[in-house]
């Protein structure tokens, strides 16, 4: 794809895409850590599972969200 965008735009286009890139990822990265560790609403936390269901929402939330963000192998 960049060979495409190089062709018509240039290096700048290029280069122009790359930090958009790295600038999407970040934003991305940002939200879904704050998303992570800001303190749930109340209902949130009080709601009553459905049968079978998850009894934390929070700790199911931050399951699902948190492998891909942080590197929970170093020891605490």
């Amino acid at each position: 794809m960049t060979d495409t965008i190089n062709e018509y735009y240039g290096q700048r286009g290029v280069r122009f895409i790359s930090w958009l890139a790295v600038g999407l990822i970040l934003y991305g990265f940002l939200f879904a850590f704050a998303a992570i560790h800001l303190a749930p609403a109340g209902w949130w936390i009080g709601r009553r599972p459905v049968a079978g269901g998850v009894p934390d929402q929070q700790a199911a939330f931050a399951a699902i969200f948190r492998p891909g963000l942080v590197d929970d192998r170093r020891p605490r």
